[in-house]
């Protein structure tokens, strides 16, 4: 018998959990590794759809296994010039390896990252969909740790 959405997200949560009980050790040796780099803005329609709808849940419950972390790049206003993106603190080192490539211009935008280095970037919702499912796990085995 099919399990049901609710049951499939369940069990990803569930694999996602463990992905992340392991020791501290093992999870920054290969976590801090790969990682999907999320540009958007506060007045994007298409990201708050990312950010609020079911896509951003699904992707961090099929992405935990697989050791992809992501990381919020935002502005407040997309169409402000005046307004840089604000990256977390804690992505200092990341934002200089990408720091000689060009900022998005359209939001919302999906890097997918190895080891600091660009290895795709879906740029739109509609890339997103047609991408993410099938490649981020491909991506993730790809991604060997320096």
């Amino acid at each position: 018998m099919p399990l049901s959405l609710g049951s499939r997200y369940g069990i990803a949560l569930s694999l996602g959990a463990a992905a992340l009980s392991l020791s501290p050790n093992a999870l920054a040796d290969t976590t801090a590794q790969r990682r999907v780099v999320v540009w958007h803005a506060d007045d994007c329609g298409p990201c708050k759809v990312w950010l609020h709808g079911d896509r951003r849940p699904e992707f961090e419950a099929l992405a935990g296994p697989a050791l992809v972390q992501w990381v919020s790049v935002h502005k407040p206003l997309l169409a402000s010039p005046q307004t840089d993106y604000r990256w977390p603190d804690d992505a200092a080192t990341l934002r200089e390896q990408m720091s000689a490539l060009p900022v998005p211009i359209l939001t919302p935008t999906f890097d997918f990252v190895c080891n600091g280095q660009l290895e795709r970037r879906l740029q739109g919702l509609a890339a997103w969909d047609s991408y993410w499912r099938s490649q981020t796990r491909a991506l993730a085995k790809d991604c060997q740790a320096p």
